[in-house]
Parts: structure tokens; sequence; C-alpha cells
């Protein structure tokens, strides 16, 4: 099924603020069933189209450039649609999170002895290791303090490592949300580098990569 760029917005758009309102108003396993009866009716599908590769492969290039062969730590993983892009660079190792067991089960046939799937939310998720890359790929705007989680998995990133988050940028008054996020995150770290992505539908997409202070 082909849709219009404006569809697609739309479409965008709804997740976000669906997750938000579900993340605030509900309690996590409501949350999640819905997650699972969403990829099982293909309503994430669109996640591994052409029109989305672009921001994969920014995330990917930062990764083989600044941490080649690198630990990472993939929050959000879904059903490790990154992991399988990002494969032929090779990777010490790989730790996908998500709260979704329908996208870990999908995902789990990847798992290896340096690639791991787990079921986790990222609230909730701990560890010792730490990571390299941590990633948060259209993530962090599912949580309703995505500043409090960045905060939380510093504590899993090495001391020379990077954060690489990209997000969406949705059209006004949304983009204000996402805006603000980004605004709370720049406080905090240090900015290495910034990539605005826009593919032919005109969907624009921000990848950051932050550093420790």
């Amino acid at each position: 099924m082909i849709f219009k760029k404006e569809s697609l917005d739309l479409i965008k758009i709804f997740y976000i603020m669906q997750k938000l309102l579900t993340t605030v108003f509900s309690n996590n396993n409501s949350e999640y069933i819905n997650w699972d009866k969403e990829y099982q009716n293909g309503q994430w599908d669109y996640l591994k189209n052409l029109d989305e590769l672009a921001h994969y492969s920014i995330i990917i290039g930062y990764y083989n450039y600044l941490k080649p062969r690198g630990s990472i730590l993939d929050v959000g993983s879904g059903e490790g649609l990154l992991q399988k892009r990002i494969l032929a660079y090779s990777y010490s190792k790989y730790v996908g999170i998500d709260g979704s067991l329908e996208a870990i089960n999908r995902a789990s046939p990847k798992t290896d002895n340096k690639t791991f799937f787990l079921k986790e939310d990222m609230h909730n998720y701990s560890t010792k290791k730490a990571f390299d890359v941590i990633v948060f790929n259209e993530s962090l705007y599912y949580s309703d303090n995505p500043l409090k989680v960045i905060r939380k998995f510093e504590n899993y990133l090495d001391k020379k490592g990077i954060f690489i988050v990209s997000m969406y940028k949705p059209n006004f008054p949304i983009s204000i949300f996402v805006y603000l996020i980004w605004k709370k995150i720049s406080k905090e770290y240090k900015l290495i580098d910034e990539t605005i992505i826009k593919n032919k539908l005109g969907q624009k997409w921000i990848c950051r990569v932050y550093t420790k202070f």
C-alpha cells in the first residue's frame, strides 16, 4: 500500500501521541498489550520501507565512524531492524530491549553469542555492563519523562561512550513537544554532531550524537 506524505505524517503523529497518552494514563501491562497487537496487525511494518531507510543509515554511519566494532545498547529495538542493518559493520556486542513481547519474539531468531534481545521496559531496565553506544531510535518520545530516561541510561554508558538519538520531526504543534525534548537533552549533554534527514515524501528526522560533559 502506498501512502501520501500527509497520511504518513498523520500515522507518525498518531502513534507518538497515542503512546504518550497511554504511558501517562495507563498501566504498563496494557501499554505493551497494545504494542503487541499493533505488531501482530502489521501496523509497524512500514518501518521496513525505503522511506525509513535514511535515518537508520545515519545512525549506522555515526556508529561505524565513531565507535566501530563497539558494543551497542538499542533502546526500543522493536523487531531488530537496526541490528539487521548494522550487522554488516560488525559489533562486539548488541543488546536490543523492547517492551513488546511480539517484537522480541520476532527478533529472537537473530540471537547469537554476541546478539541479545530482551523484553524490557526502558524505565525498568538495568545492567552492570557499560556500552560504547546507546541508541534511542524514535523511542524517547514514548516516555513521559525522556530526560529522566536518558539520565538513567547514562549509568550504562562507557566513560568515552556516545548516545545516538534519532527522532521524527513532526509538523506544528506536535513539533513543540519534540523540540522541548531536544532542548532538555542538549542542556545536559555535549552535542558532537547533528544530521537532519528528509526523504522524498518530505518527512524529516533529526539525528544527534551526544557525549557526557
